[in-house]
């Protein structure tokens, strides 16, 4: 354990108490609230930054050890994007306001894998992620209570019929509730003893609140995430055959409802049209600009725009928006492409992949099933929002996988090592154990 003090806290228990205060504030998105109710913007972004100091100061471990290499190479891949799209940019005040963005999103990311990293070294992850749901889950709960917090001027929503809890954005609320599901079906591979009803009960819950958004993206991401965990069933027979069951019921709802259930719901126009065009989009195959909200026509823009500077970009901000139309690219592994050119992306991208290998490699089932769930989730959001390096919530979870798995690596080494020691000792002997160092490190035996 940490035996290191700071006032009447442990340094493990200061760097955890920052971390939730920096948790609550982010997934449920308080600044939003609040910034209605005090008319000012922004209003707790010092607090989370106060919280972000705390962790730095009580972290006692190097940070390539704290966010382990998937992690490191991920934040050195942003700051690339930050230098080669920052050094190709004409666009002045918008420029400095996306690199403190970033930068704050890289810090984010930081603090949260060195408070996972602590977690995992002393085998609490379970707990520590079952912490982290129950705020997912508060946050997507949220998404019911919408019509409340607009009657009470908490929240200004841009929309009539799509609900979004806390958040501006629907589709932001929708990415929460994915995240949530994600959460919760790793954990529900931990129990072994009992069905865990409350974990299975959230995770349903999660899917009328992601529908009440009408999310397109995260609709689909949904039904993705609910099918891949057929790839994640224990051992168990009993949970088998309940999970199993459950997808299929889920399943044949969804089914039910593009094929004939949409005519049936008490609808908005509205509402019906866009699940009609997700059930063109996913029954027919019809990819077109009004079944991908007109993604489509912004990717062949962001395509052409990319190709005029291919190597180097052009430049942070030249996407966000793209000035021939006035909108963004709603990709950001296109994002990067474009704006910091070819060799920045791939480098992103093959780190995507690294982190696919390194979650399907993992030894321990909750952080194999949460890195696997939720880049599923984060690459979905990439593919249709430019903005998602920047979402805080994001920035949470993402540096949650690295540091829970660079503590579990770390656990299972000081084990590993303990274990060699012990097999030194002879039965019988007194004398110490005898520490084999290495030639060349420095160390006088």
């Amino acid at each position: 354990m940490d035996q290191n003090r700071s006032l009447i806290f442990t340094n493990k228990q200061l760097n955890h108490l920052a971390f939730w205060l920096i948790a609550t504030l982010c997934v449920l998105n308080l600044n939003a609230p609040m910034q209605a109710l005090l008319n000012v913007s922004r209003p707790l972004s010092l607090l989370i930054l106060f919280g972000c100091i705390i962790v730095l100061l009580t972290n006692r471990y190097r940070p390539t050890l704290v966010v382990n290499k998937t992690g490191m190479w991920y934040i050195i891949c942003i700051t690339l994007f930050l230098l080669v799209g920052g050094l190709g940019s004409d666009y002045g005040i918008d420029v400095l306001g996306s690199v403190i963005n970033y930068g704050v999103g890289i810090l984010l990311i930081f603090c949260s894998a060195a408070s996972g990293f602590y977690a995992a070294r002393d085998g609490e992850q379970q707990q520590f992620l079952f912490k982290l749901y129950l705020i997912f889950l508060l946050s997507t709960c949220s998404i019911f209570f919408s019509n409340y917090l607009m009657e009470y001027g908490l929240i200004d929503y841009r929309s009539e019929f799509r609900r979004s809890g806390f958040f501006l954005e629907p589709n932001d609320a929708g990415q929460v509730g994915c995240m949530t599901q994600a959460i919760g079906f790793a954990l529900l591979r931990s129990t072994r003893k009992r069905f865990p009803v409350f974990l299975l009960s959230g995770v349903l819950l999660c899917y009328p609140a992601i529908f009440y958004t009408y999310s397109r993206a995260s609709l689909i991401t949904s039904v993705l995430l609910t099918i891949s965990q057929l790839f994640f069933l224990r051992e168990s027979r009993y949970f088998k055959a309940i999970a199993t069951f459950v997808t299929a019921l889920l399943l044949g709802a969804i089914f039910w409802l593009f094929t004939q259930g949409i005519e049936r719901l008490d609808l908005s126009l509205t509402a019906a049209h866009r699940l009609d065009t997700t059930r063109a989009l996913v029954m027919d195959q019809q990819i077109s600009a009004e079944t991908t909200g007109s993604r489509l026509l912004l990717f062949q823009v962001s395509i052409s725009k990319t190709l005029d500077s291919p190597v180097f970009g052009n430049g942070l901000g030249s996407l966000t928006p793209i000035k021939e139309i006035g909108l963004g690219c709603h990709n950001s592994i296109l994002l990067i492409f474009g704006e910091s050119g070819v060799l920045v992306g791939l480098m992103f991208v093959m780190v995507l992949g690294h982190w696919a290998r390194a979650g399907l490699r993992n030894r321990d089932r909750i952080l194999k099933s949460l890195m696997v769930n939720y880049l599923l989730v984060l690459i979905m959001a990439m593919m249709v929002s430019h903005t998602v390096l920047q979402r805080r919530f994001h920035n949470i979870l993402t540096g949650l996988c690295f540091g829970l798995a660079a503590g579990a690596a770390y656990r299972d080494s000081r084990q590993k090592q303990a274990a060699r020691l012990d097999l030194n000792r002879e039965p019988g002997n007194s004398l110490p154990p005898v520490y084999h160092i290495p030639a060349g490190t420095g160390v006088v035996r």
